[in-house]
């Protein structure tokens, strides 16, 4: 519990991941405040289980990264916030999440054939940028959204999704439950297919 200032405007942080888990327990504890400054190369949080990256129903699973209810996290540059990589579990239900200018706020990217998990139910998420609040690679690389907010600034995107080029079609199964998404922007876009233009 406290707070946590890493980089600032002008000198952003290009490490790959500020706090990372492989299979390991991390906890931001409630009423914590933490800002990060991320490059492009560079993720705030990013959680992975390199030993077990196939594991299926990860809620049911303890998360590698819990950041818990009342905590509050300040994104800033151009890397991606919170990732969820393969076997990888983060949650973050009920967290408030603020972002600015990154590639993306959430990030769930498990390969083909292997899983991972964001749990971001009743969470607030704040993006304002040009790009996506919430992205997920695959239909197993799942975000649950239950009773969450999001609010979009800038030319910002709700939820991306990408494109099945093999298969020529998108899954929208990696995308739990029902999401409030409030547009602040004249500009905004509730959904898009990523990488569809180059077919």
């Amino acid at each position: 519990e406290g707070n946590l200032t890493a980089g600032k405007d002008g000198s952003l942080i290009t490490s790959n991941a500020i706090i990372y888990s492989d299979d390991a327990e991390v906890t931001i504890k409630k009423d914590s405040t933490i800002n990060m400054y991320l490059s492009d190369s560079s993720n705030g949080f990013y959680a992975s289980n390199s030993s077990e990256p196939t594991k299926k129903n990860l809620e049911n699973s303890q998360p590698q990264i819990k950041i818990e209810e009342g905590a509050t996290i300040n994104l800033n540059g151009d890397g991606v916030g919170i990732v969820a990589g393969s076997g990888g579990y983060i949650d973050l239900e009920g967290a408030t999440i603020d972002a600015k200018g990154l590639k993306s706020a959430l990030a769930s990217i498990a390969s083909d054939g292997n899983t991972s998990y964001i749990n971001a139910k009743n969470a607030t998420i704040t993006y304002d940028g040009d790009s996506y609040a919430t992205y997920s690679s695959q239909k197993e690389a799942k975000i649950n959204l239950d009773n969450a907010t999001i609010k979009l600034m800038g030319n910002s995107y709700g939820i991306a999704l990408d494109y099945d080029k093999a298969n020529n079609t998108y899954d929208v199964k990696g995308l739990m439950g029902k999401v409030k998404i409030k547009p602040l922007s004249d500009k905004v876009n509730l959904f898009t297919i990523k990488d569809y233009k180059d077919l």
